[in-house]
This record gives C-alpha cells, sequence and structure tokens, in this order.
C-alpha cells in the first residue's frame, strides 16, 4: 500500500509541474524592440514611422526614443536595439557607451555607425546609385526599384554574411556576429519589404509563409446606386471571398446645403444590411468624408481646409463618434476605421482608439505634409497608432485604365519577397463588377495567399463609450446557437485549472495517508 502511494505522490508531482512548465512555455515571449534616432527634428519622422511599422509586425513592445534622450532604463528594458541615423552628427559620449554596451542584438541605419565600436567592422567607401535589392535568403528575388536609389558602398567591409544586396553587387545589409548595419538613411516601401523579410531571422521569429488577403468594396455612401454594390459583392460572394464594405453615413452637397443619411436611402440601407448579414464586414470611412466646401468623396474631413493644417483632437472624436452613431442607428456595426483619403494627423490616432481597434488603409506620416502616407507590407500594431491593428492596403485599386492591372501585379512581385506581406486591395463599386472579377483573379494567382475576415479580429470598443442607443438601435438578429453536445461542453471546460486543482487535491490526500499510515506504526 506504502509503494502504491509512493508512485501515486510522484505522479502527482511530475502532473503538476508538467502543466505548470506548459503553460509557462505556452505564453508568447515577444522581443522588446528599442529603437534610437538621430535627426534634425524633435519628434520622430516618417523614416522612425516606416521602421516603427515593421518592429511592430513582430512585437507590439517598441519604444522609440531620441538619441539625445537615451538612458539606461530604456536600455535594461530592451531586448533588441535598432539606431536609426538620419542625419550626421555627433553621439554624446554617454549614448554612444549604452550602445556599445548593449548585451543584445543590434542593428544600425545610416549614418553615424562608425561611432559604436561594434560597427569598426564596415568600411564605407563613399556611395552608389542602385536600381534593385536582392534578399539572398529568399531564393535571390529581386525587387526593381521604382527609381535609383543613393545607398553607401560598403563591399569591401569585414563581415560574416550578406543578407541583402543591392544592384549588381553591392551589400545592403551586412551582419558580423550580433551587430547588422544597414546602408541607407532613408527608408522606402521595398526597404520595408526586404527589411522585415530578414527581420524574421535576426529576431529568430519564424512567422508561417502565407499572405493574408483582404478585399475592400469602397465609398458607399447614401446616393451610391444600390445595384451597383449588390453586383459587386455578388461576385466576391461567388468566390468565397471575405469583404470589407468602407461606409460614410452622410453625403453632403455643399452647393445646395443638403444632407443625404443612410434613412433616405432605403434601398442601399436594406443591401448594407443583408450583406452584413452574409459577413460583410462593415468599415467606418468618416462621418461625411470632406470638408467646408467640398463635397463628400473629397476628404480632409480630418485635418481641415487650409493645407497641412490640423483640427484639435476633440473635434476628430466627435466626428468619429457621429460617425459610428449613425451607422449603429441603422444596424450597421463597424468594426473598423478608415480615414477620408487616409488624411489624419498623428492624434487622430488617439481620437480613432476608443471606438475601434482596428485601422484599414495606409497611414499619414507626417503632421507638416498629408501628402506624406505610407503603407506597412505586413500586418502591424506600430506604437505610434496607440494600440490600435493595422489592416494596411497594398495593392491599390482598379482604374478605369488596364495599366492598373500591371501596377497590381508588379506591387505583388515586390510584396512576394517577405514571406507573410499582405495583399490587400479595394474596388469601387460604380465601376460595374466586370473589372473586380479581374482584381480577383489576379490577386488568387499568388501561390500562398490567404484571405481573412477582419470581423474575428475587431473588438467593438464603440460600445463601451456608450455609442450604441438601445431605444433607436435597431438590433441585428442574433444568430441561433448550435445546441449544446458532450463534445462542445467538454471543449468548454477550462482543463488545465481543473487538473492542477485536481493534483493538489491528491497530493494533499497521499500526504495524509502517508502521515497517518506512519503514526499506526508508531503506536503498534
Amino acid at each position: 500500500m506504502s509503494r502504491f502511494l509512493t508512485i501515486l505522490f510522484i505522479w502527482s508531482v511530475l502532473l503538476l509541474s508538467t502543466l505548470i512548465t506548459g503553460t509557462v512555455a505556452a505564453e508568447e515571449v515577444q522581443p522588446s524592440i528599442l529603437v534610437v534616432y538621430s535627426s534634425t527634428q524633435e519628434d520622430p519622422g516618417p523614416n522612425i514611422h516606416r521602421l516603427d511599422m515593421v518592429a511592430g509586425h513582430f512585437t507590439k513592445d517598441v519604444r522609440i526614443v531620441a538619441a539625445n534622450d537615451l538612458n539606461e532604463s530604456h536600455i535594461k528594458e530592451a531586448t533588441h536595439l535598432i539606431y536609426f541615423g538620419e542625419v550626421k552628427l555627433k553621439i554624446p559620449k554617454e549614448v554612444k557607451e549604452y550602445i556599445n554596451q548593449f548585451p543584445g542584438k543590434i542593428i544600425a541605419f545610416g549614418h553615424n555607425y562608425e561611432q559604436f565600436r561594434p560597427f569598426h567592422f564596415i568600411n564605407h567607401q563613399g556611395t552608389v546609385q542602385v536600381d534593385q535589392y536582392t534578399v539572398t535568403n529568399q531564393d535571390n528575388h529581386t525587387l526593381p526599384l521604382p527609381e535609383k536609389r543613393e545607398i553607401s558602398d560598403i563591399k569591401n567591409s569585414d563581415a560574416t554574411k550578406e543578407w541583402i544586396t543591392a544592384g549588381r553587387h553591392y551589400p545592403l545589409l551586412l551582419q558580423k556576429g550580433d551587430y547588422y548595419y544597414y546602408a541607407a538613411d532613408e527608408l522606402t516601401l521595398d526597404d520595408m519589404i526586404v527589411f522585415g523579410e530578414v527581420l524574421h531571422y535576426i529576431l529568430e521569429i519564424d512567422h508561417l509563409k502565407e499572405h493574408p488577403a483582404y478585399f475592400r468594396l469602397e465609398d458607399v455612401h447614401p446616393l451610391l446606386d444600390p445595384k451597383l454594390l449588390k453586383d459587386s459583392a455578388h461576385v466576391l460572394l461567388e468566390n468565397d471571398i471575405p469583404f470589407m464594405i468602407s461606409v460614410t453615413p452622410v453625403y453632403v452637397n455643399p452647393k445646395t446645403g443638403e444632407r443625404y443619411r443612410l434613412s433616405d436611402a432605403p434601398d442601399l440601407l436594406q443591401v448594407l444590411k443583408d450583406l452584413q448579414s452574409q459577413g460583410a464586414a462593415i468599415v467606418l470611412h468618416g462621418y461625411t468624408d470632406q470638408a467646408c466646401s467640398l463635397p463628400t468623396g473629397s476628404g480632409f474631413e480630418f485635418i481641415g481646409c487650409e493645407e497641412d493644417s490640423q483640427l484639435p483632437k476633440e473635434v476628430i472624436e466627435e466626428r468619429i463618434r457621429k460617425g459610428t452613431e449613425e451607422l449603429v442607428l441603422h444596424g450597421l456595426e463597424p468594426v473598423s476605421f478608415e480615414s477620408s483619403h487616409y488624411m489624419i494627423p498623428q492624434n487622430g490616432y488617439e481620437s480613432v482608439r476608443p471606438f475601434f481597434t482596428l485601422y484599414t488603409g495606409q497611414l499619414q506620416l507626417s503632421d507638416d505634409n498629408w501628402r506624406i502616407m505610407d503603407e506597412s507590407p505586413f500586418l502591424t500594431t506600430p506604437s505610434f497608432l496607440k494600440g490600435i491593428a493595422l489592416i494596411p492596403e497594398t495593392l491599390r485599386y482598379k482604374k478605369h485604365a488596364q495599366s492598373s492591372i500591371e501596377d497590381m501585379e508588379r506591387r505583388i512581385h515586390q510584396l512576394s519577397a517577405a514571406r507573410d506581406s499582405v495583399m490587400s486591395a479595394f474596388y469601387h463599386p460604380y465601376l460595374g463588377p466586370d473589372g473586380l472579377e479581374e482584381m480577383i483573379a489576379t490577386m488568387n494567382d499568388v501561390p500562398t495567399i490567404a484571405w481573412k475576415d477582419i470581423s474575428q479580429q475587431a473588438e467593438l470598443t464603440w460600445k463601451k463609450k456608450g455609442v450604441v442607443l438601445a431605444e433607436h438601435h435597431e438590433q441585428k438578429p442574433v444568430p441561433e446557437q448550435p445546441k449544446a453536445t458532450i463534445f462542445s461542453i467538454l471543449a468548454s471546460v477550462p482543463w488545465s485549472g481543473l487538473i492542477i486543482g485536481f493534483s493538489s487535491a491528491v497530493m494533499i490526500i497521499v500526504i495524509s495517508f502517508i502521515q497517518k499510515s506512519r503514526w499506526r506504526k508508531y503506536d503498534q
């Protein structure tokens, strides 16, 4: 009996330790990336935002710090460090020491790398013009550049590996031990693609080799012919493709002062509701998608009328609230936000966050010039989005000209250099369904494409803001829940907790048994 109890005790201890170890191992440990930059401007600029977008594909723990503000606490909290030298300048001695003594992997971009001891292996020989990039670990996938780029000539450096080459024989990303150097002081979309692919290896994060795909029907407003929307949606449904519908709930005609709401377009509203019930994800595309004397569809809603002006954060938030309420009051539940023409200042992202956890499209990267915007090649949660996840638009849209399909094919080739880049596009229903079929066929030719439904990623945070007004809200029908089975009941049970609790109970009983047995022997 005592032998049996001993075995039972050992089994319980082993089971408990295995469960605890497994639980800890199951928790994903994300890298903590510290980005240090040297620039002529105080706040992070477009290059740093692009770098933030790439880093945000791998972790939500990204911290951006100006070199002059770097301190010991930043270094202690980071697992990886990226230094970006946008301009040539003298690095403070204390900052150099922090970076010299950093114990993890360091990646340096652009200028000033020679002031750090780990990068003395780089041999700079001036600059060169290049017209293509090649990722050496991706079957030498080559990206032709839209225009020639100037990079540093470092081809005689004492490196152990060339990850990316430029032109015919110039290294772009070199490695020696734990130190990497990227020979450019500016990031473009092509740089983001190739650097993002190699970052999988540097961070030792092996993402699935598939291209998430998204599609959006764009610029739906109360004056759109509902048949055009229905016909385009039919193509997507027939091809079993999940899709978004970007809706502007109020159309404004500034010449007449008239405002048209969804309630003024009952046929369109019914089509939207039907498509929503069939799985379409509704995206709020501004409240009126216009500003001042401009008509709906002209954009500028969130930056104001003047060139590169900025609206107060409260005004932006109020317009997002009104747009959300307008949709919800008509039975439509938006799962993501898309700014008008992608234009929104940096503080505008803070206004989006209370309502949405997903943002769709491109991102404005400068408050000084709204034209400076870009997409991420990857799904990402960059730090400047304040916790919002980005569903980027990467393939653009179908225009009247045939060349737009050729442009899409070129973009697909560029993006294919990275294992998990996003393939996403949008289409205007007013063009009719024929062009849409051609777009879908082009995207489906991507070998590892994987269509995604953003509704499964969204959290309806606007409900926490009191947007849902129960007395007016037309509730969506609640889908009938499947009847519970023994399997579904078992699947919902928190087994790890029960097993741990059971094991603990068994251990206590076994110990008590052993102790009582000893007492009986002693009494006898």
